[in-house]
């Protein structure tokens, strides 16, 4: 600091790690380096002044520091003497009891237990708003900091910086504590795909809370400084977004990876399935056949996407193989990783990181605690627990370090210990067998790229490609078919996501023009077709579409079917006898339940000798739903059997659980009726397919003809 009869230093902020550094007035209009981050600057000296007739002999106060934000307390002191209720001072806390009379309690002792609990639920409500004032006042700040940054086009001049490029600090100069929040040069395109077509689900999350990769993107807002604007989610989970189906996402990879500036260090995380068909390796998109390679994305053309890249990092997650043993396999996929795809997928390009989150002949897993898949859970918890406080624009990603982090768990430096994945899948089993899972790291990042530059225009947001088709007839008769075949899931325990009219084909108006005559009259097999719609959504005990509603609840009330019966959790009961005879109550109620599907199925069939004279379309919607009802009766078979199996023996049941799940099984372990019912589904699914190859109907067989029926009691922990 200037003493004396030296002129005073200068406050200044370095242009480049945007640190404050206190120049002492030797230094004034001289080269020296920042001691933070090498960077030569220059501070002009001020202009030579005349002093004034009576200088001050006092230098003014130096301003007063800005104090740290204090949270409040939970309940304020209480300084003033206590008294009665309702006098200054008192406390309700404290009062003295008051005395009963012989009839009983006294009115003003109702009156005063009334004030009392009003006036302690207030200040607990005080306390809690408080501290959530004083969470979104960070909140608010931060994101402001961040916008200002991002919006920034070129660093401030204060007191005359020149820049320079040299690394050594000159003496004089100082670190004075942290600057304000700039803007990382890091974006991340988060890519989930859930409800597939033609594949085995993936879990979104708890119901009720964050689902898909959000608890992911925002945990890399906080442990690696992403800004918020340059983390995108595509994914089928996001209402209103865009289908990740092929053509989007592959527009949309590759919009990504041209947009990043020589600064950026760019991360893409795909959460999905993958498979190899020959000696290729594909990431399978919403869309994706898993044996057929044009509706696949080439893992080499992603390779080459991120190698052609301008950005100086760029790091891509293969969260993929997931399977979750208490799902089960309801359709393909979810097979463990080959070997041949972990061979080529930790090979990538020179100058590309790859993150695979499971090994040869393991699985991605989702859990009963961790829904959204082991890994991005994992993750995220490692990357709450970090400090950024001394992390810079130019370090990289810490990839190798997060992935041993997640590997290993944190117990050192952390509130609550962050449990390692053998910890995380202690209780899961696959086969009956223990499970493993460790996360392979590839590759290096690319030599020298560009430094952080905080005067370059701030990067474009990652945009998600919509593609759309043309044909306008086309995409009104997927929304029609969707909403006139609109059906429950075979299987109640499990809530299916909504298809979208996008996932559909979408025919040429001239093919479209095909189905779109109805009769304006209802005939009885439209009819009967209308109730089997009906009665399904009547027995699901789902919430139907609001213009069956009234119908469903009709059926609901004279039939009184027992939505409650066929559940798929079974807790361990305290007394054999009593569970097994309700488990036996449960499967009379089943047959209530068949006996309505039966009733429609006979029906349909027996008008449905006439369909040829219906128009195109509702031939189509009739092969379709006759089919589901042979799905429902086949399932329905087997759901009786697993109730009967749980009646003879208890499943085998691991540490930490409470009870059993259904899960799917591609094996049927009914009776030879739910088998014979199955294949008669399949053989009029395959009738659709052949006959309207192309349309929304063709989609829509080969999904429920890829769909497993069968049944397996699985070790479970209870989910609300």
């Amino acid at each position: 600091m200037a003493s004396g009869n030296n002129p005073p230093g200068a406050t200044i902020r370095c242009p480049g790690c945007q640190q404050k550094l206190l120049v002492g007035p030797e230094l004034l209009g001289k080269a020296f380096r920042c001691s933070k981050c090498g960077k030569t600057l220059q501070v002009k000296a001020p202009p030579r002044e005349e002093a004034p007739p009576n200088p001050p002999t006092d230098r003014p106060a130096p301003p007063a520091p800005v104090q740290p934000l204090e949270l409040p307390p939970v309940l304020p002191p209480v300084d003033k003497p206590v008294g009665k209720l309702g006098e200054a001072g008192a406390s309700p806390t404290s009062m003295a009891p008051v005395r009963r009379s012989h009839s009983g309690t006294s009115p003003r002792h109702w009156v005063m237990l009334g004030l009392l609990s009003v006036l302690s639920a207030a200040m607990v409500a005080g306390a809690i708003y408080s501290w959530r004032v004083v969470l979104d006042r960070e909140r608010e700040v931060q994101l402001a900091r961040e916008a200002a940054a991002q919006t920034a086009q070129a660093p401030p001049t204060e007191n005359g910086i020149q820049g320079g490029g040299d690394k050594t600090a000159a003496p004089g100069a100082r670190v004075n504590g942290p600057g304000p929040a700039v803007s990382f040069p890091r974006r991340a395109l988060l890519i989930a795909i859930n409800e597939y077509l033609y594949a085995n689900p993936v879990q979104l999350g708890f119901a009720n809370s964050w689902k898909g990769l959000d608890k992911l993107g925002r945990a890399l807002q906080v442990g690696l400084r992403f800004p918020t604007n340059q983390v995108a989610h595509l994914s089928d989970a996001v209402p209103g977004g865009p289908i990740p189906l092929k053509r989007n996402v592959e527009k949309t990879l590759e919009g990504f990876c041209g947009s990043c500036r020589k600064q950026d260090q760019a991360l893409i995380w795909f959460t999905g399935h993958a498979a190899m068909v020959g000696d290729k390796a594909f990431l399978a998109p919403l869309d994706g056949d898993l044996t057929q390679e044009a509706t696949l994305i080439p893992l080499a053309w992603v390779f080459d996407q991120l190698k052609t890249s301008p950005a100086r990092q760029k790091v891509l997650v293969l969260d993929v193989f997931r399977f979750n043993p208490v799902i089960g396999h309801e359709r393909p996929g979810s097979e463990p990783l080959p070997e041949g795809f972990e061979k080529l997928a930790l090979a990538p390009p020179e100058g590309v990181e790859v993150v695979l989150a499971c090994s040869k002949d393991q699985n991605s897993y989702e859990t009963e605690d961790e829904p959204m898949g082991v890994l991005p859970f994992a993750l995220a918890e490692v990357l709450n627990a970090m400090t950024t406080r001394d992390m810079t624009p130019d370090d990289p990603l810490p990839v190798s370090a997060l992935v041993e982090k997640i590997n290993q768990g944190v117990t050192k430096d952390v509130r609550t210990p962050i449990r390692s994945l053998a910890e995380r899948l202690e209780t899961t089993k696959r086969d009956g067998k223990p499970v493993e899972m460790k996360v392979a790291t590839a590759g290096k990042p690319g030599q020298g790229g560009a430094k952080y530059d905080p005067s370059e225009a701030a990067a474009v947001s990652p945009v998600l490609a919509r593609t759309q088709e043309e044909s306008k007839a086309g995409r009104e008769l997927n929304a029609q078919v969707l909403k006139e075949l609109a059906l429950p899931p075979i299987k109640r325990g499990r809530a299916i996501g909504d298809l979208h009219v996008e996932t559909l084909p979408v025919l040429g108006v001239e093919e479209a023009a095909k189905y779109r005559d109805n009769p304006k009259e209802e005939t009885p097999l439209q009819k009967a077709m209308k109730q089997a719609q009906v009665d399904l959504w009547a027995i699901s005990g789902l919430k139907p579409p609001a213009d069956l509603e009234k119908q469903v609840s009709e059926v609901r009330r004279q039939k009184k079917v027992n939505l409650e019966t066929m559940v798929d959790y079974y807790g361990k009961p305290a007394e054999e006898t009593r569970f097994k005879a309700s488990v036996e109550s449960n499967q009379k109620d089943v047959a209530k339940v068949f006996a309505i599907v039966e009733g429609d199925y006979e029906a349909l069939k027996e008008l449905g000798e006439d369909v040829e004279r219906e128009p195109k379309r509702l031939q189509a919607h009739y092969l379709f739903l006759k089919a589901r009802l042979e799905a429902q009766i086949a399932y329905l078979y087997e759901y009786q059997s697993a109730l009967g199996s749980i009646r003879k023996e208890f499943p085998a049941l691991e540490k930490g659980h409470s009870g059993w799940r259904l899960a799917s099984s591609s094996k049927l372990r009914g009776d030879r009726a739910g088998k014979q019912a199955d294949k008669d589904q399949k053989a009029d699914l395959k009738k659709l397919i052949d006959k309207y190859p192309g349309s929304p109907w063709a989609v829509l067989a080969r999904r429920d003809m890829l769909t497993a029926l069968g049944l397996e009691w699985q070790s479970a922990a209870k989910r609300e």
